[in-house]
């Protein structure tokens, strides 16, 4: 009974051919997202002004690689070349 429950909910994961990349993506981010958001809070209530700058900033920024690193470091580098010509 156990055993039928396990198959038919790794039934609804995706294999390979069916988007893994994109699973993994998405949940990455998800996971970046409640780790920071945790992290925030307890610097919050520490009050490391500092830390939890920093948290946020680092946060954002992983959560941002972890969708599309491609556009995201496209994005950067424009932002550079309009500073640097």
């Amino acid at each position: 009974m156990l055993f039928n429950q396990i198959i038919a909910l790794a039934g609804d994961l995706p294999g390979f051919d069916n988007g893994l990349i994109d699973y993994v993506k998405e949940q990455g981010g998800l996971a970046i997202m409640i780790v920071s958001i945790v992290m925030v809070i307890f610097f919050l209530l520490k009050q490391s002004f500092g830390k939890l700058f920093g948290t946020v900033l680092i946060g954002a920024f992983l959560f941002l690689v972890a969708g599309r690193p491609e556009h995201t470091f496209e994005q950067i580098g424009a932002i550079f070349e309009k500073f640097l010509g």
